[in-house]
């Protein structure tokens, strides 16, 4: 029940499978579940190499047993697309969920 901000700063020639899969690694050796939370998730497709880095991404993450991926993003053009789109490396990675917009004046 803790909650972090943690943000890297890499090229593409610097990702490797270990940095991929240090939440895995991590769950693994706590004996525990994690859930990771990237917001904005649709700038994947904005990196330079982006379908590489998806690639990378998708081929680590979908090993990985003790975690769950919650990825978020605005842009639901974007989403749907990186999600939908059959020749995109996250095409039906998981479920799909369309949130309602919601001003503060809602709540």
């Amino acid at each position: 029940m803790t909650d972090f901000t943690l943000s890297f700063d890499f090229s593409n020639t610097q990702l490797n499978s270990e940095v991929l899969n240090l939440p895995q690694k991590i769950a693994k050796e706590k004996g525990v579940r994690i859930v990771v939370c990237l917001d904005e998730f649709q700038q994947v497709a904005e990196f330079d190499n982006a379908l590489y880095f998806q690639r990378k991404l998708r081929s680590a993450w979908q090993l990985h047993q003790d975690i769950t991926y919650c990825l978020y993003g605005s842009k639901k053009h974007l989403m749907t697309k990186l999600f939908s789109k059959q020749s995109m490396p996250f095409y039906k990675f998981g479920d799909v969920i369309y949130l309602q917009k919601s001003g503060w004046g809602d709540v």
